[in-house]
């Protein structure tokens, strides 16, 4: 399955047995409201 990243991944990232996740996720942005810079890893 082909996933389109916010950024560019090296190649082994995310790994060919990595699952696909559930639930509810939460990330700490610098602003309000959050930017496109507040997305990167």
């Amino acid at each position: 399955m082909e996933y389109n990243w916010f950024e560019d991944l090296p190649d082994s990232c995310p790994p060919l047995d990595a699952t696909p996740c559930n639930g509810l996720f939460y990330r700490v942005a610098i602003g309000n409201p959050a930017t496109n810079n507040d997305f990167f890893s």
